[in-house]
């Protein structure tokens, strides 16, 4: 049964008509109804059947030059890109709006360079305009907005651009041009490490000093700058797997929210493993706060089948840098992650830390021993609802006219 199209017909033509006789062509003053109405089309583009109402009435050509017209700036500006931003994500457009999303990119006005990045990442994840949008001149513009931007939209989004273009790259069946600046593992990509490094520090201070007024906003950036991470930790370099490795065990030590946790640990499973002498070395150390949050993580990681690839890395982040007596303060925990422990998890353990967990099961059968279940840890978060996420950018989601999120109805 189709859906019902909550963007009335009438309606959003005498918008485009307005908007094209008072902002493109100045036939006649800017109506201060103008931009409310607009937002509401903002508001209603979510929605698959309102997306392609627009595109049908030549909508995106109409924003998109509506938005140059305002030299790229003010809220006017704003809301047609977001406008296109939305319906880009819902839909493949048939013009070219690359250039558009360049020159947004280049704005100002924070608003509008924002919804700029929006399409961006919509158009590289359907693998459209990719000459335009990855090259070596849409990088620069993706790293600027990564390193100096105060907003952690901004920062999100220019995270994302640069992982799809680095997701792109690796397909072998899409034919996208190599950015020659990433071609060169020793010159870009430890810059953009050491990026994601200064910019995941600054998070966490801020979250957890509750200085950021925009908490969500602020995660999903740095889940992005971990998903790009773990796509910059394929490249053989020293420095940057040394950079990206501070950067996920400051993550794990910190970050509260699993889906951070996560992220963080499919970092840590995409760099090079150290052998079993260097991890004996414990070159950083985890906190008995921080080791009971990782075995309740555990213990989910290993419930949920999706979870498991990683569950080892988890298993590893303990024996390199748990004390041995804050383990054992909590047996029943990790008797329990490892009677779910799968063979492929084994295989990728250090045998030592083997004989560790069979010690501690014997250890566990004794009376008195200190047991530990989930209501005995206060103050730690129920992460029962841990979920995996893929590495497909987060470009599903739509934004209304308020920037709040908001599911795509497609």
């Amino acid at each position: 049964m189709a859906t019902r199209c909550h963007l009335d017909e009438a309606f959003l033509l005498k918008v485009l008509r307005d908007t094209v006789n008072q902002q493109i062509l100045e036939k006649e003053e800017v109506q201060e109804d103008l931009e409310k109405r607009l937002e509401a089309i903002w508001d209603l583009s979510i929605e698959l059947e309102a997306a392609q109402a627009i595109c049908h009435f030549q909508g995106l050509s109409i924003f998109a030059e509506a938005a140059e017209r305002g030299a790229f700036k003010g809220r006017l500006s704003e809301i047609c890109l977001g406008i296109v931003a939305n319906v880009c994500t819902l839909l493949t457009p048939a013009l070219d709006l690359a250039t558009t999303a360049l020159r947004a990119l280049e704005s100002f006005d924070a608003s509008v360079a924002l919804q700029g990045l929006r399409i961006a990442c919509a158009l590289l994840c359907s693998r459209s305009s990719l000459q335009e949008l990855w090259n070596d001149e849409a990088l620069d513009r993706y790293l600027f907005a990564l390193e100096n931007s105060l907003r952690w939209g901004l920062v999100r989004y220019a995270c994302d651009a640069v992982c799809q273009g680095l997701l792109l790259e690796s397909d072998e069946a899409v034919k996208i041009p190599r950015v020659l600046r990433l071609a060169d593992d020793s010159l870009a990509r430890p810059q953009i490490a050491r990026l994601l490094e200064a910019r995941t520090l600054e998070l966490a201070t801020e979250l957890l000093e509750g200085e950021s007024e925009a908490g969500d906003e602020a995660e999903t950036a740095w889940w992005s700058a971990l998903r790009l991470a773990e796509s910059l930790a394929v490249c053989q370099n020293a420095e940057v797997e040394a950079t990206l490795r501070s950067l996920a065990i400051r993550t794990v030590r910190v970050a509260e929210k699993p889906e951070l946790l996560v992220a963080a640990l499919e970092v840590l499973a995409a760099l090079p493993q150290h052998s079993e002498a260097e991890a004996e070395q414990k070159v950083f150390s985890l906190e008995p706060a921080v080791v009971e949050k990782l075995l309740l993580l555990l213990v989910d990681m290993e419930e949920e089948v999706d979870l498991q690839e990683i569950a080892w890395v988890l298993w590893l982040v303990m024996l390199e840098a748990a004390d041995q007596t804050d383990l054992e303060e909590h047996l029943e925990v990790l008797n329990a992650a490892a009677s779910r422990m799968t063979e492929e998890v084994q295989r990728k353990l250090a045998p030592s830390f083997l004989d560790f967990l069979r010690k501690c099961e014997a250890a566990g059968e004794k009376e008195g021993r200190k047991r530990c279940s989930r209501e005995e840890l206060p103050g730690v978060p129920d992460l029962s609802h841990c979920t995996k996420y893929s590495s497909t950018l987060p470009g599903e989601q739509g934004r209304r006219s308020d920037g709040s999120f908001c599911q795509m109805q497609g």
